[in-house]
């Protein structure tokens, strides 16, 4: 993907934070390998083994290695750090990093636009999702439980007060936000694009827009990759989270809104 001139360094970024991931993963893999070296403590009740672990780290490591080559891929990040999360929270390894990682996840959540739709519904969920994750470490005692949470505390409201502002922000965003998407500054969009992108915005899915253009919905899904790469989004949530709401400028100076209340109907 040609990235513009705002988002390279951001890829740049991006890139040495994978290929950092992938070293220390590799390293990982080739002392539990080589070395046998077990992060299973054997006086623990531990849920995940050792076989487990090297699964996960090899898993890991190629995660981080496809994000070296496709550095914006954010919900990859977020699957990474919800599998170690699950990992160090349920076996209390590093329970702290696991409420970052968590955290982690619940960012992606935010960025790739999945709590835009039912958003409280969505925060009570990992809400609950977290402290069931949590309630596993009563297995060693009711003591080392409470000594835990006591541990933990500052990282646990530092979660909850950036859930709180997410849920705010999402909900600000609904009301005011104005985005303008200027389809006058994308020249190798056609006028068939042009109209596909607000009909998706509009809600269409790919079903319908076939029926429209008395086309195929694989052709349809085939020409949409196309055109994500045109306007530099990943693919059709990414479209979404980045435009939905927004003003569309066509070259005809014509302004529509996309907003999900009514679909038109194909340009003759």
């Amino acid at each position: 993907m040609v990235y513009q001139k705002g988002e390279k360094k951001t890829v740049k970024i991006w890139r040495i934070f994978a290929i950092t991931g992938c070293i220390a993963l590799s390293l990982s893999l080739f002392r539990q390998i080589v070395f046998h070296c077990s992060y299973v403590l054997p006086s623990r009740k531990n849920i995940f083994s050792s076989e487990v672990l090297l699964i996960l780290n090899a898993a890991g490591c190629a995660a981080f290695l496809y994000l070296s080559f496709h550095p914006l891929k954010f919900k990859v990040y977020g699957a990474v750090s919800f599998l170690y999360s699950v990992v160090f929270l349920v076996d209390g390894r590093n329970s702290a990093l696991g409420v970052i990682l968590y955290f982690l996840f619940v960012i992606t959540l935010y960025e790739e636009g999945l709590l835009k739709k039912n958003t409280k519904l969505k925060i009570v969920c990992i809400l609950l999702l977290f402290a069931a994750l949590l309630s596993t470490e009563i297995r060693y005692g009711r003591k080392q439980f409470l000594d835990a949470l006591l541990n933990k505390s500052d990282y646990l409201l530092v979660f909850c007060i950036a859930l709180f502002l997410m849920t705010e922000k999402v909900q600000k965003k609904k009301h005011v936000r104005q985005q303008i998407l200027d389809l006058t500054q994308y020249p190798d969009l056609t006028g068939r694009e042009k109209e596909w992108i607000g009909l998706v915005l509009r809600g269409a899915k790919y079903s319908y827009i076939a029926r429209q253009y008395n086309l195929q919905t694989g052709t349809v899904k085939n020409d949409m990759h196309i055109l994500f790469d045109k306007l530099d989004v990943p693919d059709r949530i990414g479209l979404l989270a980045r435009y939905s709401g927004c003003k569309i400028i066509s070259t005809e100076n014509i302004e529509t809104e996309a907003r999900g209340d009514t679909l038109p109907i194909k340009l003759k």
